[in-house]
């Protein structure tokens, strides 16, 4: 066999990655060190796969366009001797139901194929007995092979029914009939429906006759309707909305059915005419008990035979094998804006609800279900369950009053909210199960695709994620490639980022044994803006990043750590928008959007604008701009519960509300532009993994004038369209650019640039903020330096030492009162995961020392308060909260989030570093006395110059300026010190 050889390694260690890359990763992609993209094994089996499937396509092609030539004169002469007819009506009289005959035609050696369906002729072909020649002399061999779907979905109608009693069609709204399809007496036939989220109604209706003009009756027992004993149906694969998916049934001997038909849609569900299209195009008959992989309904008789097929094919076949299926979740079955009712297991309208339908199950199997997206399952932890015939079982925790199964899934247990294993119990009838997503998220349609898109559902334990795939995965045997001298797959101990749709998953080096994983959307939340969504540590030795952070241990559940701006009262910008809606619930209101821009008046006279309708029982209001613009300032609250019209509402009844609650005017971020660039040069835009030191993450946008908004939602009637509160030609607050970058150690550097382009009233700007570290079973630490004690309304709080806060907390925030240097105010806050008193890991935000606002001399003049920790525990570091923000001012912020393992330099209570601009940044904390205690830095910052930005008094740092492979040498007395170093 072939030996790949690999020469020219000009630098051994980063092409080694590569290599193992190319090798291991689930990426079709990797880019080495000079920034070429290269096909990993995983892309050229994709590459192998496309090409198998397009020379199957060309040859069934070929098929097609050359019909059922069948080689050898032998076999012609008797097919033309004993099969053909003058017309088709003696081919009919002279064949039986599926059968096949050839009719003659003028050319003596070419015949048309008809198939004998039920007494009616259908056309199947040309057959020729020569031998087909193709441009190579190639001869090709073709055998009769009958259609695998008999249904043809044009016989569908939509807006009908059958007649139990008399199998009539009559109209009937929102109902779909399938139309009558031929069958054959003693014969078993399978009914499916693929990729859609609904099913057929559980009734089988039975005609007779040569096209169906007679009618036997119904396959079960339905009021009035004559009963066919003998069809057996046995329903299966339930659809989300309580319908069936699956029908095995056998047309008894002697009954004289000729034709079947059913109902495609469960339920009389309104549907649009695109649905009617895609349901009945998702429809499978085909001879069996068993459904096999969807095919296209095709009259089409002629099949190439595999072993004539061209010697390419042949060989690309042989580099296949199928893999099982794993993963039993189909997501077609996901729906949006709706969850499951307790009550009926059926799905129901809820705008910010998701579910993902429900999965086939097996009584006496184990199964484990899990999410890759940290928004997880409900935190209920319920399991809806209905029978094989899609019939509802019941929800499982019980819930109040509502049915429950009597043996529901046994051996539950979850991990957090995103993972479960259950086992479903001999004799519980439970033949599929619904888990209910978490919900009341605001969400888009990529975040509702992305969500569903992480499921997997499989038997016995938590495997890598596959796509599901009914008909098993092709995967290209590594034996039938060549051979290479490729090395085993090492760490990789520089950063990885791996591009999937609108995630990054950004891999960098944790400590010996883990690596630091990292998710980032780049459009998530009500303003699809950048969101880190968590870290996780993950073992080296799982090389595909995404495998990486699903089998993950979670350090921190993120989503909101994109710091928005603070001004005019409320939080705007990164995933908020301003505090200034009116959420009514208005029950039995009748308006529309035709009533969007109209004035209202509370009980005070005040005037208030409806902004959107958002369903039938709740409203968006604003009040009247109570500044003069480009200020602006609302209302907070409705006075009274009833508006009375006063402008522009076609519906001007008044409006009573019931409840009343503040809600954000989103979206608000306006042009937003994402990218991200590796290595701060080479732009990431194709899925894949590619390899480097950084990546940056590149948002820009502007924030909306909410006045600006009220002005134009009133300016125009927006008739049924809903008005676009960030359009672009509303005026802009602020101007706003932010990159973030992420270094080998998984470190994120924030450099954020904010214009103010209006008088603006600061709360204040953080840069970077954090919600607490996952500390289950463990204890959270909180550290602050430079600060004094801090009294609160729980406790005194001596952060400076380390504080527990895993218990009784509350909102601090961190005067200047609080610092022990009013030159120096502090710049970083960190947690500290600890078990027994003992740290695991950590995480630190804060400003740099030496750029910018985080500069000492600049910074006691920009801040007043250096940070605050929420009653939530969520960090709050404070960049700039003094002054006025006179337009035309421009701020830069420079800060950073870095995590660390307590394994890297155990003597340290918190030590991490972060690229700065071209210098590397740091930061290590000390509660103990240590003597020439090594700080472990990488490799690559040998060499570098050290500079000490600063220290505590009780701290030394030893030696003449150089990192060295012993790393940086630090001693500390008096049981507390830290230094902040600059490495450049």
């Amino acid at each position: 066999m072939a030996t790949i050889k690999i020469p020219d390694l000009n630098n051994a260690k980063l092409d080694v990655d590569l290599l193992a890359a190319l090798a291991t990763s689930e990426a079709l992609t990797a880019t080495d060190r000079l920034g070429n993209t290269k096909k990993t094994w995983a892309g050229i089996e994709q590459d192998l796969g496309a090409e198998y499937a397009q020379t199957i396509t060309g040859a069934n092609r070929i098929a097609s366009e050359m019909a059922a030539t069948v080689s050898g004169a032998g076999a012609a002469a008797s097919l033309a001797a004993n099969n053909s007819w003058t017309t088709t009506a003696q081919g009919l009289v002279a064949t039986s139901n599926g059968q096949l005959f050839l009719l003659k035609t003028a050319d003596p050696l070419v015949y048309d194929v008809y198939t004998n369906t039920a007494g009616v002729a259908v056309y199947g072909g040309k057959f020729a007995p020569a031998s087909a020649v193709d441009a190579n002399n190639t001869k090709y061999q073709f055998e009769f092979q009958p259609p695998v779907n008999m249904y043809d979905s044009s016989l569908a109608e939509d807006g009908f029914v059958y007649s139990f009693t008399a199998g009539t069609k009559q109209g009937f709204p929102n109902s779909i009939i399938s139309g009558k399809v031929a069958v054959q007496e003693g014969q078993t036939y399978t009914w499916s429906m693929a990729g859609s989220e609904r099913g057929f109604v559980p009734n089988l209706y039975a005609f007779s006759g040569v096209a169906g003009a007679g009618y036997v009756g119904m396959a079960t027992v339905v009021s009035g309707a004559p009963v066919v004993p003998g069809m057996n149906p046995v329903y299966s694969n339930a659809g989300v909305d309580g319908g069936v998916r699956r029908v095995t049934f056998t047309v008894p001997v002697g009954s004289g059915i000729t034709f079947v038909a059913t109902l495609l849609i469960w339920n009389y569900l309104a549907h649009t005419t695109d649905d009617f299209n895609r349901i009945r195009s998702s429809v499978q008959l085909e001879v069996g008990a068993a459904p096999t992989t969807f095919r296209p309904y095709n009259t089409s008789i002629g099949a190439l035979k595999e072993s004539r097929l061209p010697a390419k094919s042949q060989q690309v076949n042989g580099v296949f094998t199928i893999e099982p299926q794993r993963n039993l979740y189909d997501k077609a079955n996901a729906l949006n804006g709706q969850v499951l009712n307790y009550n009926s297991g059926n799905p129901g309208g809820f705008p910010e609800g998701m579910t993902i339908g429900y999965t086939p199950v097996v009584e006496g199997k184990t199964y484990v279900a899990w999410m890759g997206d940290p928004l997880g399952f409900y935190s209920g932890h319920h399991f809806f369950c209905r029978n094989a015939a899609g019939a509802y079982l019941g929800v499982s925790p019980v819930v109040g009053a509502n049915p429950t199964p009597s043996m529901p899934p046994s051996s539950v247990a979850w991990v957090g909210n995103n993972q479960v294993t259950f086992t479903i119990p001999v004799g519980s009838g439970i033949a599929f199960v619904g888990i209910r997503i978490a919900d009341s998220v605001g969400h888009t349609v990529d975040d509702f695709n992305r969500v569903v898109g992480s499921v997997q559902v499989e038997e016995n334990t938590r495997t890598a994620y596959q796509a599901y795939s009914p008909g098993g995965v092709p995967k290209i045997s590594k034996d039938a490639l060549p051979a290479s001298e490729l090395p085993p797959a090492t760490s990789i101990g520089q950063l990885s980022v791996t591009k999937f749709g609108s995630n990054l998953y950004v891999r960098g080096t944790f400590d010996d044994t883990n690596d630091i994983v990292q998710l980032v959307s780049l459009a998530s939340g009500n303003n699809g803006t950048v969101n880190v969504m968590g870290a996780r540590k993950a073992l080296k030795s799982v090389t595909s990043n995404s495998a990486a952070w699903g089998a993950g241990t979670v350090l921190g559940a993120q989503g909101d750590s994109s710091a928005p701006l603070n001004y005019n009262g409320t939080y705007i910008g990164a995933n908020h928008g301003a505090f200034v809606v009116q959420e009514v619930t208005a029950s039995g209101n009748d308006k529309t959007g035709v009533d969007v821009r109209s004035g209202w008046t509370d009980g005070a006279g005040r005037k208030w604008y409806l902004l959107k309708v958002v369903d039938a029982t709740k409203l968006w209001l604003m009040s009247e701009n109570l500044s003069a613009y480009p200020a602006w300032s609302f209302a907070p609250a409705i006075t009274g519960t009833t508006l009375t019209h006063i402008s522009d509402a076609t519906h001007t009844s008044d409006i009573t509300i019931t409840a009343t609650a503040t809600t954000q005017l989103w979206p608000c971020l306006q042009g937003e532009a994402v990218s991200v660039l590796l290595d701060s040069k080479t732009p990431i835009t194709a899925d894949g993994t590619y390899y480097g030191t950084t990546v940056d993450i590149v948002d820009s946008y502007t924030i909306a004038n909410p006045a600006a908004v009220l002005a134009y939602v009133r300016a125009s009637a927006w008739g049924v369209s809903q008005p676009a509160f960030n359009h672009a030609s509303i005026a802009a607050d602020v101007r706003r650019t932010i990159t973030y970058r992420y270094a080998e150690n998984g470190s994120c550097t924030i450099i954020d640039g904010v214009q103010v382009l209006n008088p603006l009233t600061i709360g204040y700007f953080g840069a970077t903020q954090l919600e607490a570290l996952t500390f289950t079973g463990k204890q959270l630490w909180q550290y602050i330096p430079r600060v004094t004690p801090k009294v609160g309304a729980v406790k005194t709080w001596n952060f400076q030492a380390q504080e527990d806060i895993s218990g009784s907390f509350e909102q601090l925030v961190m005067g200047s009162g609080n610092w022990s240097d009013a030159n120096n105010p502090p710049d970083r806050m960190a947690q500290i995961v600890k078990t027994a008193g003992v740290a695991e890991h950590g995480v630190m935000v804060g400003l740099s020392p030496v750029r910018s606002v985080g500069v000492p001399a600049l910074r006691k003049t920009l801040v007043n308060e250096a940070c605050f920790i929420s009653a939530l525990r969520k960090q709050y570091p404070k960049a700039v909260n003094i002054g006025p923000l006179v337009a035309g001012s421009y701020y830069e912020m420079v800060a950073f989030r870095a995590y660390w393992s307590a394994a890297v330099n155990p003597a340290a209570t918190a030590c991490t570093w972060y690229r700065d601009g071209k210098s590397v940044i740091v930061v290590a904390d000390f509660h103990q006395n240590v003597t020439l205690s090594p700080l472990k830095l990488p490799q690559q910052f040998v060499g570098l110059d050290v500079a000490v930005v600063d220290k505590s008094a009780a701290a030394t740092v030893h030696g003449n300026g150089v990192v060295t492979a012993g790393g940086v040498l630090v001693s500390v007395t008096g049981g507390y010190g830290y230094v902040v170093l600059k490495l450049s």
